[in-house]
């Protein structure tokens, strides 16, 4: 899998700590302005005080950081409009929701998993996840066209 490889018009997305979070659909299809949800089953080996942070890369673009959030879905940092997570403690399953998607929104999206609450600032976390990225690791592969 390349990133270079990736098209305007599709989102795809993965996970640094795979072996804890498994996307729900390997696809997801939507045309602009529809809300694109990607939604990953936890292990049940995820802490109640697990952290999750969420990425995207654009083609040719270093990993942008997007937001984080605890197990409980509480929002710690957001640094992008129209995205929402829903997460609940004592269920399995937790959602990135893209609102009014567009294709400008097309990109390689990531959910990294950590103990640790200012995760998208530690060194290592960047050739994590491209790590992750280049091994094709969870991925969901979501196009979105034009409407």
């Amino acid at each position: 899998f390349s990133t270079a490889s990736l098209h305007s018009n599709r989102y795809v997305t993965s996970c640094v700590s795979c072996e804890q979070l498994s996307p729900v659909q390997t696809e997801e299809f939507s045309v602009e302005g529809r809300t694109v949800t990607l939604s990953y089953h936890l292990s049940s080996q995820v802490s109640s005080d697990s952290f999750f942070f969420w990425y995207r890369q654009h083609p040719g673009k270093p990993p942008e950081f997007l937001v984080s959030h605890t197990r409980k879905g509480q929002i710690l940092n957001r640094r992008v409009s129209g995205l929402s997570v829903t997460a609940d403690d004592s269920k399995t399953q937790m959602d990135l929701i893209i609102s009014s998607a567009a294709v400008t929104d097309s990109a390689v999206y990531y959910c990294a998993l950590s103990q640790y609450d200012q995760y998208q600032s530690r060194a290592g976390v960047i050739k994590d996840l491209l790590m992750k990225v280049a091994a094709g690791e969870s991925s969901v592969l979501v196009q979105v066209d034009l409407g």
